[in-house]
């Protein structure tokens, strides 16, 4: 049934449940994570909204990216919460904000975007006044583990580093400069050194907050 639901075959879960197959929320985490609606919509009509739509299929949805699929989630008074802001697209943030999605105050958001060298997204939380945590330490051990991701090196990690010092992150430049070399990169170890000194500078001549 999870398969069928993951794949959209409303007429293969129909002969599943004819034939006795139970449906739970996992089912339709699945469809949501798929960005299914009508195997989603099939599955609440069969189980009920109170049993099938939680905080969790909400953010599954996001994670689809389906804008057609939140606002019939929306409509339909599914519940959502930080999470879901956490899971959702930048295409996406404006829209939750608009209708009143809670963003949370833990830097979660930011964490994920950080780890993904995805400056775009950083950019679209900074401006829709998403908070990230005054100490930056959750921040800095995001942008650590962006060190590692094969997916992101080079340039885009130096895109994100730069950013978030220009927008005036607290960074724990000892905590980075170890990851640098945990991975064992003089280049990036010698750029991060650069930019300690530099903006070791800048504060101490007053120039910065």
């Amino acid at each position: 049934m999870r398969r069928a639901a993951q794949g959209g075959h409303v007429d293969v879960m129909e002969v599943l449940h004819a034939r006795g197959v139970l449906l739970d929320d996992i089912t339709v985490m699945r469809a949501a994570a798929a960005g299914h609606l009508p195997a989603v919509a099939w599955l609440v009509e069969r189980l009920g909204a109170g049993a099938a739509l939680t905080i969790h299929v909400f953010a599954a949805a996001a994670r689809a990216g389906s804008m057609e699929l939140l606002g019939w989630l929306r409509a339909r008074d599914c519940p959502w919460d930080e999470m879901v802001f956490a899971a959702a697209r930048s295409e996406q943030l404006e829209w939750l904000v608009e209708q009143g999605c809670l963003v949370g105050d833990d830097s979660e958001p930011y964490i994920q975007a950080a780890y993904q060298g995805d400056l775009a997204m950083l950019c679209c939380l900074r401006r829709l006044g998403c908070p990230w945590r005054p100490d930056g330490s959750r921040l800095t051990r995001a942008a650590a583990l962006m060190f590692r991701n094969p997916h992101v090196h080079g340039e885009p990690v130096q895109r994100v580093l730069s950013w978030l010092l220009d927008e005036g992150c607290p960074v724990d430049w000892k905590y980075l400069e170890a990851a640098a070399k945990y991975i064992d990169n003089e280049g990036l170890m010698g750029w991060l050194q650069a930019q300690r000194k530099q903006w070791a500078h800048v504060g101490s001549n007053g120039l910065r907050p």
